[in-house]
């Protein structure tokens, strides 16, 4: 099977090496590469329809990653764990290579005592002799850090992406490559970044105390326009690139079924019969309930969506739960008796109804940004997010829906530059999958939610 790859960048693509050129290509599209002559690599885009095949320059074209295994692993019955892991600080391995004996404090007291008196042996000589046969390479890293005076916060990730040639990232909004790891000083910028670019971290990082945000700063190369950019770039910007796969990539939309088991729910959907009404009744979407049992005022109710999403977040059908709420909140009748939605205030005050508490926050495309990483990470801690977007007339997910609208964010899976995300959508009452890029442009330029603990006591 013949290599994949993705354009950094909007790039060229010529007829032969330095040849005329026969088309064009924006930043990560997938190609499957043809031929290697070093400098250039001949490519067949892929899902890109009417695109002709051709050479580009290797350095616009990012590569999947390739390991370079330097520390062996320790081998256990039930599968491998690092020997040393890459967030390791590098001084905490410097201070243990001077007394080798002693049990290396990264690794768990009770994996140390389960390997043995010769599994102890086995690791400590494997991992001293993995360090020797790469003293060169150590010591010149060793000699940038001291040097630019980071040693107590150099991380072995840096020395491994340095020798694995680099890292594919991507940026979570436009920015500019700097000539110096600092926006205030002279050189200014050499080039820009784009949020569906992809860069290579170089494994190089510099730190700029005078900066007032962005102290920290990564070195990074870019293949656009037709030349080389390389410079420094604000590492809170960055996250890791993941390589789609025929499977799971964003771009094709076929995939949303494949990334998540939605016949497993992640969270318990409403089951009034007040909904089984409204589908009987064939109305626009499963959320248009009548209220008459809670308020005692005939009339079908529009704006639920928050209502729903507290409700599948405390496990409670929607009309005990708003019962409760018309007893305990002031502002709930007019709520549900005028038919408007809620805001961030009215979600809190029926969280309490079950001792439940939530942290707001609102995400800005220019000033606070969220990664899926960062997203997964939370989410998999335990806590679920409520956030307002825009969904069409018929309820889906959009950047270009009108209607704003409160869904439930289960998970996150990124690939690429985005990714997936599964989402409850109260609007008929159950969990769809979205593109990471459709979900963060139906939030807008301005963003506002609320994360809700629920894990299990």
């Amino acid at each position: 099977m013949s290599m994949m790859g993705r354009t950094r960048a909007s790039v060229e693509v010529r007829s032969a090496p330095n040849g005329a050129i026969e088309d064009a290509l924006g930043p990560d599209v997938g190609v499957e590469i043809l031929e290697d002559q070093c400098d250039w690599l001949k490519i067949r885009p892929q899902g890109v329809s009417g695109a002709i095949e051709g050479f580009a320059p290797r350095l616009s074209i990012a590569l999947p990653p390739i390991s370079v295994p330097v520390f062996p692993p320790i081998t256990l019955p039930d599968g491998e764990v690092r020997s040393v892991p890459r967030s390791l600080k590098a001084q905490t391995l410097v201070d243990w290579v001077m007394n080798p004996t002693s049990q290396p404090p990264w690794i768990p007291a009770n994996l140390w005592e389960q390997l043995g008196d010769s599994g102890q042996s086995t690791v400590r000589d494997g991992i001293l002799t993995a360090l020797g046969a790469r003293q060169m390479e150590w010591d010149d890293w060793q000699r940038e850090v001291c040097n630019n005076q980071r040693q107590g916060e150099a991380t072995l990730d840096e020395w491994l992406t340095i020798l694995e040639g680099g890292r594919n990232m991507w940026s979570l909004r436009a920015e500019r490559i700097y000539k110096q790891p600092s926006q205030n000083v002279s050189g200014g910028y050499i080039g820009w970044m784009g949020d569906k670019d992809i860069l290579l971290w170089t494994g190089q990082i510099r730190t700029s105390p005078a900066e007032a945000k962005y102290k920290t700063w990564y070195e990074v190369r870019l293949y656009k326009f037709r030349k080389e950019l390389r410079g420094w770039y604000k590492a809170d910007l960055l996250t890791d690139y993941i390589f789609p796969g025929l499977e799971n990539d964003p771009d094709n939309g076929d995939n949303a079924d494949k990334i998540f088991d939605l016949s497993i729910p992640m969270v318990r959907h409403p089951a009034d019969q007040a909904i089984e009404d409204a589908k009987t009744a064939k109305r626009n979407a499963w959320q248009y309930l009548e209220l008459h049992p809670v308020t005692g005022k005939k009339m079908i109710h529009h704006n639920l969506c928050g209502e729903f999403c507290v409700a599948t977040l405390l496990g409670m059908d929607i009309l005990p739960l708003l019962s409760e709420w018309m007893k305990r909140y002031i502002r709930a009748k007019n709520i549900l008796t005028v038919d408007t939605g809620t805001g961030l205030p009215d979600l809190l005050s029926m969280l309490a109804i079950a001792g439940k508490t939530g942290e707001t926050f609102q995400y800005s495309s220019s000033i606070s940004q969220i990664s899926p990483f960062m997203l997964r990470q939370t989410l998999r801690n335990g806590q679920k997010a409520i956030i307002g977007l825009g969904i069409t007339s018929k309820g889906k997910v959009s950047p270009a829906g009108k209607i704003r609208h409160w869904v439930v964010l289960e998970d996150v899976e990124p690939v690429g530059t985005g990714g997936w995300v599964r989402l409850y959508n109260p609007f008929f009452n159950q969990e769809e999958v979205y593109s990471y890029r459709d979900f963060l442009g139906s939030m807008g330029n301005f963003g506002i939610g609320m994360w809700v603990d629920h894990s299990t006591p």
